[in-house]
Formats: structure tokens, sequence, C-alpha cells
């Protein structure tokens, strides 16, 4: 690694060489090639980052995978139970918590196609509403929610968001698992959402009744 003396810029090289020396050990010459492998190291360090991203995909989208397999799997057997007493209302609920479901898995599956592609550009921010992103998830998280009858409290201000919309999912996506996941066993998780101003910067939190942790 050096920097270049005429403009500052730093580069990489490759120097091989080869020295000739005298009966006692002096150097006589030198020979040898220096190559600029810069645009090399820049490649590999860019394909070593890809590959780091990968990995942190294919972890995510697998572990991600599973809330809206969870509503799937729970939601069938709500069907079977009201089909069988032949409530139609609640077949209609069945299915379209079973359809949302679905669609959540072909996205997560279609984003990681995306980025198995080489040439993958990062996703342009979106203006999105916090309740917009916090009902989508609810919906992927139908499963888990309605079986531990968790109760939820969603913001009572609306706040428009700017990023990366599944990235921003993902974020309330795991706090959710978590609250549930660490919920107490003698109570009925009980989760609330809220977003206040504290020194001019917006904060949101998620408040839970499970065990808690450490500060």
């Amino acid at each position: 690694r050096i920097i270049r003396k005429n403009d500052d810029e730093t580069r990489w090289v490759n120097g091989l060489g080869e020295a000739q020396f005298d009966g006692n050990g002096n150097i006589l010459s030198m020979y040898g090639t220096i190559m600029d492998i810069t645009e090399r190291k820049q490649t590999e360090q860019e394909l070593h980052t890809k590959n780091a991203e990968n990995e942190q995909f294919i972890y995510t989208v697998s572990h991600d995978l599973r809330s809206p397999l969870v509503t799937v799997k729970t939601f069938m057997g709500y069907l079977e139970k009201d089909m069988a007493e032949g409530n139609q209302e609640h077949i209609t609920k069945d299915i379209q918590f079973i359809h949302s479901a679905a669609d959540k898995m072909k996205l997560l599956l279609d984003e990681l196609l995306e980025m198995s592609r080489l040439d993958h550009v990062e996703a342009l921010p979106v203006r999105v509403s916090l309740l917009e992103v916090l009902t989508d998830v609810l919906v992927t998280l139908a499963g888990v929610i309605n079986e531990r009858k968790v109760d939820i409290l969603l913001p009572d201000t609306e706040l428009m968001l700017y990023g990366d919309r599944p990235r921003l999912c993902q974020i309330w996506q795991n706090l959710i698992e978590n609250a549930v996941k660490y919920s107490r066993d003698d109570n009925i998780p009980r989760i609330e959402f809220g977003v206040q101003q504290v020194s001019g910067e917006t904060v949101f939190f998620v408040r839970d009744n499970g065990i808690g942790i450490d500060p």
C-alpha cells in the first residue's frame, strides 16, 4: 500500500525483485517489476463485502421466513375448524391471513434472488408511514400473535419514515418476536409501541410485560 507522490492517491502495488550480491554479501544491483493492482484489490474487497452481505441476508431471510410459515400453519388449523363449523366470516378472515403470509414469503424469496445477483443495487429509500409498517408486520406475525393472544397497543400518533421499507419492517418484526418469545407464561403478552421527542430527537420504544432485560 503506497501513497502516490504526484497526487497523494492511495494505491496498491505488487513488487517482485531480485538482487545481485558481491562476494561480501553487499548488494551490487537489483532488478524487478512494480505492478499497480489497485483495481484488483478493490474488486477483491467488493467481492468480500458482497459475500458477507449474502451470508447475513440468507441468515436473515431464513429467520424471517419462519414467522409467515407459522401464520400459515396456525390459520390453516383455524380454517379447518371454521369450515367444520360453517363459520363463513372466520373462514374469510383465515384465508386473508394465509394469503398475506404467502405474499410475505414470496417477497422474502424475491429479495433473496435479487441479492444473489452480482450487479445487485441497494434498494432506494422510500417514504412510508410508521403505522403502515407496523400493520404489515402484525399481519406477518398474525399466527404467533393469535396463538399467544398477544395484546398489541399501537402508537396514537402518525409518523412518516424514510428508508429501506423491508429493513424497517424487519426491525419491528424482530422486536415483536423477541417480546413474545420472552413473555411470562402466566400472563397474556402485552406489547406497546410508542414515539416520543427527547432533546429534539424522535425516539421509538417498545414496551412489554415480559421477563425484562438487564438495562
